[in-house]
């Protein structure tokens, strides 16, 4: 069926998109001092109830209307799991907590994307992500050894 063909290319996505974030990180290290990967946040999470779910599914729905909404959130933890693996396998910092930032409108202007205030809680874990990796140190140590 279209539904479950859709499903089955969309898992063979996950696998495909694995080697090309592969590659990409790969080359990110040959050009910059840190890498640093990030887990993709969403307003769509397990434990909300169905009418949340819908709500905060919204433009994924439109976007990818073969799936329900359990199995974004599915895909979107398969999407996570991929990040950190590419991350530990290659040995780059992985800054993950993607469910810390609240599953509201006050912070998601839709499915995936946030508000202004959205946007500064992930800069927030995203510096802090690199703060607490004592990553800011590595940087300086490596520049004063250039100077």
């Amino acid at each position: 069926s279209y539904s479950r063909n859709t499903q089955e290319g969309h898992q063979i996505g996950i696998l495909s998109g694995k080697s090309g974030l592969k590659a990409l990180v790969v080359r990110a290290k040959e050009v910059a001092d840190r890498t640093v990967l990030v887990t993709f946040s969403t307003r769509l999470r397990a434990k909300q109830n169905p009418k949340e779910r819908i709500k905060a599914a919204v433009t994924s729905i439109y976007y990818m209307p073969y799936l329900t909404p359990s199995n974004m959130i599915r895909y979107f933890a398969a999407y996570n799991n991929v990040i950190k693996e590419v991350g530990d396998s290659i040995g780059v910092l992985v800054i993950d907590g993607e469910n810390t930032i609240p599953a509201t409108q006050e912070y998601f202007v839709d499915s995936v994307h946030f508000t202004d205030d959205g946007n500064r809680l992930m800069a927030k874990r995203v510096s802090n992500g690199i703060i607490d990796a004592k990553l800011i140190e590595s940087l300086r140590s490596n520049f004063d050894a250039r100077e």
